[in-house]
């Protein structure tokens, strides 16, 4: 599972940047989970086990169970 730390201080918003940029010019893999793009559906998604979101969607069809 990956997961990012959302909470971005001043003292750490140059390295936040840096990441961001570094991201930018990697190209995507197939692998990564979609950002959750509406919190709002996603949570939907979970509390009624259904899978209607892109992020949903790539969590089940990558679930190890």
């Amino acid at each position: 599972m990956k997961a990012s730390f959302t909470q971005i201080y001043d003292a750490t918003s140059k390295r936040a940047l840096a990441l961001i940029e570094k991201q930018e010019k990697q190209p995507p893999y197939s692998c990564d989970m979609p950002q959750i793009t509406n919190a709002k559906d996603t949570l939907e998604d979970i509390y009624k086990e259904t899978a209607n979101t892109d992020v949903m969607k790539w969590i089940k069809t990558h679930a190890e169970l």
